[in-house]
């Protein structure tokens, strides 16, 4: 037993040891600072810049002498100060702006007041004046210990009870600090229906609807929940008539129609959005009145009103800023266009937004801003030009050859090549070629001896130009064709029927091969040809053939061949074309003979 006890007095020995040597709870031990010549300095005179917490010591050095404010408050608690004090004066015998002040020569930190934390960030604000003591010459230099401390957080949450929110508003939890006010919410931001929202209770404390409030808490990171307090609303008239609000945007109905008794506070709905538009709010006639805030004895009609949304247009050469304005939407945004800039070996080449497009090809200023940047062409650029104006460019290295773009085209004219002749590699200058065109003599009705023989494409005039040709005039753009065969297109169709369906077709040039499809398939059949036989090139005449069947099993002796009738329509046509062809041809003979 005797061990025993010994035992335990050693251990509770050893704890008192422990608790002797180590702080209590944990905490820092507690410091001590000086103030000299306005300013706070540590036991070496360095400057101090850490915080202050419980306990910490501020003395005065010979000298100086001060008083401390916390959070903006003098502390008056002459506990919190040293035995030696002083009473604030400008001379002996006058007393000063700070007169009746007592100052003091070292101060303990209190604790944190309530709602806030330690630690507290310390400054000291020198008064400005010399101060003497209540008796005797001792000059003294005064200040002021201002010490802050952090307040707390805390966060507040609201619960309807059944209610809801006005239509364009949002409640979320918020963190709030000690000291900090908010306004909660009014009756014309949550409400219920045949309920009228009287306040907010939190715990035993009610508070009302839409007051300002604060320090609901003194405890850091609690939260706190206030709960809707509803009054069932009051119908002093039963039969009371309702009366309604419809809201439309765009010549459109937007929303629900909204239904209140005369005299209640009208909650529009969330503001529409038009592209290009601001919205300026509900308005009911053509003088734009305003919606109403409260309900009055009659139904009545609200429209939004809007007005052209300013647009910021912004010119920039690399990072420099060319140009910057606004313009409403929809306007002529080729009046924002600065004056082309310059810049010393290169081309200006327009001005370009992020996704490549130029600025003309807006034509209108956007609904959003936009920026345009300067487009530059290197030495040695190529630009192609079309009626004067740039079709094409690209910026080419001396010696490598020139790009070509592909060939513009333009109603009514045929392209025949650029001007000048495209060298075949760079040169050490820039560029310029322009467009050439002729009138297009290609799109025409083709007329022998006065019959309409095809329409079609004249692919070529026998390697001579139109005018330098006998028997061809251009009258109202149609060509009239009186001789020279081989002024024909010499394009043909080829068609493949099938029990007199078009199978296939081709457009077949006189001299070529001509194309034979796959062979057909028939059921109970089997297909042995074409009738007649595909020759091996493509006379100067349209061409159909007709597919040939033998039924399965059957020889070839049993296959039906249909031969063309000498005297068929086409055959015809063709023959006479011939002939006019030639009589024309004898006739510009004549003709050149007679002349010479």
């Amino acid at each position: 037993m005797k061990n025993k006890l010994k035992g335990l007095l050693a251990v509770a020995l050893s704890m008192a040891f422990v608790l002797t040597a180590m702080p209590i709870s944990g905490f820092a031990a507690a410091q001590t600072v000086y103030l000299s010549d306005g300013k706070l300095v540590d036991g070496t005179d360095a400057e101090f810049t850490g915080t202050l917490s419980d306990g910490d010591k501020i003395t005065a050095k010979d000298g100086n002498a001060f008083y401390a404010a916390v959070n903006g408050e003098k502390d008056s608690a002459a506990a919190n100060y040293g035995s030696v004090s002083f009473e604030g004066k400008k001379e002996a015998s006058e007393t000063s702006e700070a007169s009746g002040n007592t100052y003091y020569n070292d101060y303990t930190v209190p604790a944190a007041p309530k709602g806030y934390k330690a630690p507290a960030n310390a400054k000291v604000e020198s008064t400005g004046e010399y101060y003497f003591a209540s008796e005797g010459s001792q000059a003294l230099s005064g200040s002021i210990l201002k010490l802050e401390f952090t307040p707390v957080e805390y966060q507040v949450e609201f619960n309807l009870d059944g209610g809801k929110l006005a239509e364009n508003l949002t409640l979320e939890t918020a963190t709030v600090k000690y000291d900090e006010e908010f306004n909660l919410p009014s009756e014309k931001e949550v409400t219920k229906e045949g309920f009228v929202l009287s306040g907010w209770k939190n715990g035993e404390k009610t508070y009302s609807a839409g007051e300002k409030i604060k320090n609901l808490t003194s405890t850091d990171g609690e939260k706190i929940t206030l709960t809707a307090v509803w009054t069932e609303e009051k119908n002093d008239n039963p039969s009371t008539e309702k009366f309604t609000v419809t809201y439309y945007s765009e010549n459109k109905q937007y929303g629900e129609i909204q239904s209140y008794n005369s005299g209640d506070g009208i909650v529009p709905p969330a503001a529409p959005v038009k592209e290009g538009y601001v919205f300026e709010g509900w308005v009911i006639d053509d003088n734009h009145t305003k919606l109403p805030e409260t309900m009055p004895a009659e139904n009545i009609k609200a429209y939004a009103s809007w007005r052209l949304a300013s647009i910021k247009i912004n010119y920039f050469d690399g990072e420099t800023e060319i140009h910057s304005t606004t313009a409403l939407y929809g306007s002529d945004i080729s009046l924002t266009v600065p004056t082309d800039p310059k810049k010393d070996g290169h081309t200006f080449a327009g001005w370009f937004d992020g996704e490549g497009n130029n600025v003309y090809s807006y034509e209108t200023v956007p609904s959003k801003d936009v920026t345009f940047n300067a487009k530059w062409l290197k030495n040695g650029n190529v630009t192609y030009l079309v009626d004067g104006k740039t079709y094409e460019s690209y910026s080419v290295t001396e010696g490598d050859k020139i790009p070509v773009p592909e060939d513009p085209e333009k109603f009514g004219k045929k392209f025949v090549g650029w001007d000048p002749e495209i060298p075949e590699a760079m040169p050490a200058e820039d560029m310029t070629f322009e467009a050439v065109f002729e009138t297009d003599k290609e799109f025409v009705s083709i007329i022998v001896g006065g019959t309409v023989i095809a329409g079609g494409v004249i692919a070529a005039i026998a390697g001579a130009g139109a005018a330098a040709i006998t028997g061809i005039s251009i009258i109202g753009g149609i060509l009239a064709l009186i001789g020279g065969a081989s002024l024909i297109s010499k394009t043909y169709k080829v068609t493949y029927k099938v029990d007199g369906n078009v199978y296939k077709t081709y457009k077949v040039e006189a001299g070529n091969a001509i194309p034979v499809p796959a062979d057909p398939q028939k059921d109970g059949h089997v297909f042995a040809g074409w009738n007649p036989s595909v020759p091996e090139k493509m006379p100067k005449s349209d061409l159909t053939f007709e597919a040939k069947w033998k039924d399965a099993g059957k020889d070839d002796s049993d296959v039906d061949v249909e031969i063309p009738s000498t005297g068929s329509t086409a055959a015809g046509i063709a023959a006479l074309a011939t002939l006019s062809i030639s009589a024309a041809a004898l006739i510009i003979l004549s003709k050149k003979k007679k002349s010479k």
